[in-house]
């Protein structure tokens, strides 16, 4: 697929878009939760609202954050090339950390949809589930998040992984 100019579209800047309208979506699916509106609740309320400029931080780190960290290094004395190289290295390594917590949050929104919320005991290998009422927003949720997993893992994973393979493994 190519866009109007001839060109193919980025796939950071595609997955910074998906991650920050999707990711939108999901804040609001979270916080319109009947378990959010009750009052003992409120600071679970606070911490969403005050992580919503991270999380849009995160949206356009993903989208741009290799020109970011170019013009920075540049700043600094860096060579243009090596600063461009190491600000795509930046961005890769951010997305695929970030791909990371998507994939624990699509297990964790889908665990609380079927019914099953899920408690980590000072591990994350170490989960038990507690039984509560299913809910379908959690479903869709976990849907939306599985697709940001999904863009980031196109945008990082397979060039990453592709590149390692490239490499093949030293006799």
């Amino acid at each position: 697929m190519t866009t109007p100019t001839g060109r193919d579209p980025d796939p950071y800047t595609q997955a910074g878009l998906v991650y920050g309208v999707m990711g939108a979506v999901i804040l609001l699916l979270t916080v319109a939760t009947p378990e959010m509106v009750r009052p003992e609740r409120r600071a679970d309320i606070a911490h969403l609202v005050v992580g919503m400029p991270f999380f849009a931080l995160f949206a356009l780190a993903i989208a741009l954050g290799d020109r970011w960290v170019a013009r920075v290094l540049m700043a600094s004395g860096r060579a243009p090339e090596r600063a461009l190289r190491l600000g795509r290295w930046f961005r890769e390594k951010l997305v695929i950390l970030i791909s990371l917590s998507a994939l624990g949050r699509t297990f964790v929104f889908a665990a609380n949809g079927l019914g099953y919320r899920p408690h980590f005991q000072g591990s994350l290998f170490r989960v038990t589930f507690e039984a509560s009422a299913p809910d379908p927003r959690l479903l869709f949720a976990a849907l939306l998040m599985a697709t940001i997993f999904v863009f980031l893992v196109r945008a990082a994973w397979l060039p990453f992984c592709s590149r390692l393979i490239g490499r093949g493994t030293p006799a």
